[in-house]
């Protein structure tokens, strides 16, 4: 006697519903149209995939209903645990994302609280610069109109002036003569003097 469990790939044990998944891959797989060898090969196997669900299905009908009831009742408390098993990964999965959204409510909250007080430091600091920056701009000022006071009623400080003056207007000159010159060697030597 042939053992068509064995035909299917499955053990003496296996309920209605994995003989019917178990065929109907298997029939996927030797389809005539589908599968790469040769097609009478395809047609053999089908058929004898065919002839192996028919028989287990007989076999499985003969049986007491008890044990055709267990294997129902088997794959229908499967499914039942699978769904609570679904039921109860959301569950966690919810309590994890209620977690997580909580903890970046919070988390959110900490920055808003770390920017306040950064802008806060940050304003300080402006006001200390703009007090530093008026308070030594008013004792420069001081310092140089003391200094001006005591130029303007010097007799040394004109002469400097003046002397100041002509050393400017020379240095003028030399810089202008310097660059006359470098000027006209540069046309000399691009080619526009010759």
């Amino acid at each position: 006697m042939k053992n068509y469990y064995k035909v299917l790939g499955l053990p003496t044990n296996a309920t209605y519903e994995e003989v019917k998944n178990a065929r109907n891959t298997l029939l996927k797989k030797y389809h005539p149209d589908c599968y790469q060898g040769s097609i009478d090969f395809a047609e053999e196997k089908t058929a004898e995939i065919n002839d192996a669900f028919e028989n287990i299905v007989n076999y499985l009908s003969k049986q007491p209903k008890t044990k055709l009831e267990k294997n129902t009742e088997n794959f229908t408390n499967d499914n039942k645990t699978e769904k609570k098993h679904k039921r109860e990964k959301i569950e966690q999965e919810s309590i994890v994302f209620a977690y997580l959204k909580e903890n970046f409510a919070k988390f959110k909250s900490w920055i808003k609280e770390r920017k306040e007080k950064v802008c806060e430091r940050q304003a300080k600091r402006e006001q200390e610069k703009n007090i530093t920056k008026e308070t030594s701009k008013t004792n420069n000022d001081e310092m140089l109109t003391k200094k001006k006071k005591y130029i303007k009623h010097t007799l040394i400080e004109d002469e400097r002036v003046s002397d100041q003056k002509g050393k400017r207007i020379l240095d003028f000159s030399i810089y202008g003569l310097v660059l006359l010159l470098v000027v006209l060697i540069i046309l000399y030597f691009s080619g526009a003097i010759k």
